[in-house]
């Protein structure tokens, strides 16, 4: 099985996870070309809060290679993404990242796909995000 159906495989694999009435799913594949001239250590702070219990999930992402990929899970049903930043070495930082902090996410799953060269300009880089509902969630 080649590396790139892989990412896609643990997502079906999740999916039975979410229809048996869990929380939504992220999952995050990074291929990037260039890592070589990167200015610090590239992090995703990612943080997910439940609008309903409040409770806080904060994921720290670590973007130093150039394929990688991560499965999480949102805190609860209704969901909202509270920061999405992407740091350098604590010099620079892209705010709301992938454009995430968009409003309530009730019962929403993403596939978040980041690719070409990770620098602090967000031209070089590209977030394709695709949202998708669960069974029995209207959109």
């Amino acid at each position: 099985m080649g590396r790139q159906f892989l990412p896609g495989l643990l997502l079906l694999l999740c999916l039975p996870v979410f229809a048996a009435g869990y929380a939504p799913v992220l999952q995050i594949n990074c291929f990037l070309r260039d890592i070589s001239n990167l200015h610090g250590a590239p992090g995703w702070t990612l943080i997910l809060r439940d609008v309903d219990s409040g409770e806080v999930r904060p994921y720290f992402l670590d973007i130093s290679k150039k394929n990688s990929f991560w499965v999480k899970f949102a805190p609860g049903h209704n969901y909202r993404v509270t920061a999405s930043q992407l740091a350098f070495g604590g010099q620079k930082m892209i705010g709301n990242f992938c454009e995430l902090e968009d409003g309530v996410l009730g019962g929403v799953s993403m596939m978040i796909t980041l690719s070409g060269r990770l620098t602090p300009d967000r031209a070089t880089s590209r977030c394709r995000v695709f949202k998708f509902a669960g069974p029995g969630v209207q959109q």
